[in-house]
């Protein structure tokens, strides 16, 4: 188990009311339950494989009640918040300072410096074009 990244707990924080609906009604359960079980199996499959499916039988042509589903997702998803730490900042998209000097070049010594002066001003006095010297 790791840290839940802030993107992950937005998608959580817009789940469970959308969970908490569909424990109200029977109808729309299946849907929501498929979409929420395909999510969750991708984003966090340690709580997918928690909730259990439970035997359906319908009535009449009526559709499944998935409700019990429902509960179980949102327990085992409250559970896995107060588990798992959450990250309070992501470093998605952020360059790391070290990852900039570790690629920039540093003179070692002052004789670095110079041979380095040396061969930039070697480059302007050969260049041709006056607008830029």
């Amino acid at each position: 188990m790791g840290n839940i990244t802030q993107k992950i707990y937005e998608e959580i924080k817009k789940d469970l009311p959308e969970i908490e609906k569909g424990l109200k009604a029977k109808k729309g359960s299946q849907k929501l339950w498929r979409q929420l079980r395909s999510k969750y199996s991708v984003l966090v499959p340690e709580i997918a494989e928690k909730v259990r499916e439970s035997g359906k039988i319908s009535m009449g042509g009526s559709e499944f009640d998935y409700r019990p589903e429902l509960e179980q997702l949102k327990e085992v998803i409250l559970a896995y918040l107060i588990i798992n730490p959450i990250d309070e900042q992501s470093d998605d998209g952020v360059i790391s300072d070290a990852k900039k000097l570790l690629h920039h070049n540093f003179p070692s010594s002052v004789d670095d410096i110079i041979l380095e002066k040396i061969e930039e001003s070697k480059i302007y006095i050969r260049s041709n074009d006056t607008d830029k010297k």
